[in-house]
């Protein structure tokens, strides 16, 4: 695991800046290899490759990168783990001799695409990836992300230059990089609480998606944005529409084939030089996996997890049992409201875009933590896109049945009213009809879901509009924004048109495209790389992705008992009883909307300050601050849309300096 960056100059470049100014760059994301770095530059071509290593696999120097090919045709500089890299040297025998000087999957992957070609090698290799290919015989750059996109990777333009790297910390080090804030991406920003691919906050600067291969032909000439072909080399509306031509009905069939492909995916990916652990937060996700390993290491597994002293956001008590009962070697990391709280300022500093989602503080306070003992943690991340685990998929096509054929103007009325019921009037308003219906009515935190619900029911047409409104925020857009010439509009391309899917699974397949990308996947890559720390997905494993689309809706979600990842559940009953871990689902939550009121108090004020935010002139002043007087008066809670502002204005003034 790395971090990677690199340019390929204009014409007008002053040549004696390339050695420093590369330097600079390979040194803005030391922490994402902390082991090692290293750097190539063609002076007459004007193109150059910087490195930063993290030692996984074959610690020796033979791993060290950028790598040739042995015959010099190729040299990459590469991010990632190829799980099935030994497998690959074993393939290549039928394709010539490669005389291996290294055991690093480094070497596997270029000699690959040396012997049999770059997408051929694509279409076999199994892992998380990032990485830069130069063609010295074609003159042809490529840039290739994995078909998740586990691994990041940025790319653009900056005064005629070509600029890529793992983070946009590398990209500004770039001596002729403009910081110009690219406003339909602050906008998708407010409604995501990220920014979505392949945007990125920057003008010129963007994300290479998922499954994508973007080529520059050096032979052509350089014109920015135009002589650059970017091609899917893996796609997800193919993987489901191939997977849903061999649906599989028969149940013991589906647990018995589900359970190998995540045996394999885990076995698979233990493969390692150092030490391995997973995280554990006692969640039905985590803790099939961390089963599965238990049962293939070869010494006591470490697992871990945080503890929050706040009992109502504590997962650790669940965890800590589930590890009791597997009889791992648990390290559990305590930490008060105070403790956090004073970490802020330098976890915000970890990310290299604006992002909000609250649960990166934990996160990477964890990654920290785990960092001490292993330097490899699996997770548990995407069992929810693709398993059928988020609470939406359960209750938003039932909700949608129950109100679809009242008037849209109805219901917008209806939802008006609620919404003008302050939220401290609620208590009193519900302790009245607990007394009738005490328990049908007893939900946790009922009135502020009550308004969620009614906020997200406000302008709905269509299912797609409540799905949409469930996943973003910031909807009065057009009185947040000084420019309102950048709508908010369709963020997501429906690209399962084609393919025969219910409501339940295109949100499933939406998620899978934008949210596990762009704000899962980038949360843990962030908050791990930080410390130093790899992190491996194996539910993202090609054949566990194949294999769950072929399991129809109705064996993930049991609709009836109102619980999702049902195959998943099935499974963990064979590790272990169902009380272990059958319990509401928590999510990696903290007390953020008290947290603005009190403990983040001058935090808060310091960064939504109004003068700051309108000398800026991206929001307008008097908006954000109604928001905020509402939410620390008790009326609203607010805590989304204040901690997105809060968030990009402590990263703009982060940049100013």
């Amino acid at each position: 695991m790395c971090g990677i960056n690199g340019f390929l100059l204009s014409d007008q470049y002053n040549i004696s800046n390339i050695n420093p100014i590369l330097d600079k760059m390979i040194d803005a994301i030391s922490h994402r290899g902390p082991d090692d770095s290293g750097k190539w530059i063609d002076n007459k071509d004007l193109i150059g490759f910087g490195h930063r290593r993290l030692s996984i696999l074959d610690l020796s120097k033979n791993g060290l990168q950028p790598m040739f090919s042995h015959n010099n045709r190729y040299i990459i500089s590469y991010n990632g783990e190829i799980y099935n890299h030994l497998e690959l040297r074993k393939f290549l025998i039928n394709y010539g001799e490669v005389n291996w000087k290294s055991t690093s999957d480094t070497e596997t992957l270029i000699e690959s695409i040396n012997l049999i070609g770059l997408e051929n090698t694509l279409n076999f290799v199994k892992g998380m990836f990032a990485f830069a290919l130069y063609d010295k015989k074609l003159k042809k750059l490529n840039l290739v992300r994995d078909r998740f996109g586990e691994k990041p990777l940025y790319y653009g333009w900056s005064n005629g230059n070509f600029l890529f790297a793992s983070e946009l910390f590398s990209i500004e080090k770039f001596n002729l990089f403009e910081k110009r804030i690219n406003l339909k991406s602050l906008n998708f920003y407010t409604q995501c609480q990220y920014v979505p691919a392949p945007y990125t906050i920057y003008e010129n600067i963007f994300k290479v998606e998922p499954g994508k291969l973007i080529s520059l032909d050096l032979n052509s000439k350089y014109i920015p944005n135009k002589n650059i072909i970017i091609k899917n080399w893996w796609s997800l509306n193919d993987c489901i529409k191939e997977s849903k031509l061999s649906q599989i009905y028969n149940k013991e069939e589906i647990l018995k084939i589900s359970h190998q492909s995540i045996k394999d995916s885990v076995k698979s990916q233990m493969i390692s030089d150092v030490p391995i652990g997973s995280f554990l937060s006692g969640g039905i996700d985590s803790t099939l996996i961390t089963s599965v390993m238990n049962t293939y290491s070869n010494k006591q597994l470490k697992t871990f997890t945080i503890g929050l002293k706040d009992k109502k956001y504590d997962e650790s008590v669940f965890a800590k049992k589930i590890a009791n009962y597997l009889g791992t070697e648990h390290h559990e990391f305590q930490i008060s409201e105070k403790d956090m709280l004073n970490q802020i300022s330098n976890i915000l500093s970890i990310y290299d875009e604006p992002f909000a989602d609250s649960s990166q503080i934990p996160t990477s306070i964890l990654s920290r933590f785990a960092k001490k003992e292993v330097s490899v943690i699996l997770t548990g991340d995407g069992g929810d896109e693709i398993f059928g685990g988020y609470n939406r998929y359960i209750w938003a096509e039932n909700l949608w049945k129950k109100i679809y054929w009242i008037p849209p103007k109805l219901r917008s009325i209806v939802a008006k009213l609620f919404l003008n019921i302050p939220l401290y009037l609620w208590s009193p308003l519900l302790s009245i009809l607990y007394l009738f219906k005490s328990n049908t009515l007893k939900v946790s935190q009922l009135e502020d879901k009550i308004y969620k619900i009614s906020m997200k029911l406000r302008n709905t047409k269509n299912f797609m509009d409540l799905y949409f409104s469930l996943i973003t925020e910031w909807k009065d857009y057009d009185e947040l924004f000084i420019d309102k010439s950048y709508n908010y509009k369709d963020i997501f391309n429906n690209q399962f048109e084609n393919i025969n899917l219910n409501n339940t699974e295109i949100m499933m397949s939406n998620d899978s495209l934008t949210y596990l990308p762009d704000d899962i996947l980038y949360k843990v890559d962030r908050s791990a790389m930080s410390y130093g720390l790899e992190t491996r997905v194996p539910f993202l494993d090609t054949e566990v992705t194949k294999l769950a689309w072929r399991v129809p809706i109705s064996e993930k979600i049991d609709q009836k008992n109102k619980k999702g990842k049902t195959i998943l559940r099935n499974l963990l009953n064979e590790y272990m009883p169902s009380n272990l871990y059958d319990r509401s689902k928590m999510g990696f939550s903290i007390p953020l909307a008290n947290w603005i009121k009190n403990g983040l108090r001058e935090f808060t004020f310091d960064n939504l300050n109004s003068i700051n935010i309108k000398n800026d002139g991206y929001f307008d002043h008097k908006v954000v601050q109604k928001f905020l007087d509402e939410h620390m008066s008790g009326k609203r809670n607010w805590q989304y849309k204040l901690w997105s502002i809060i968030v990009f204005q402590n990263w703009l003034s982060n940049r100013k300096t």
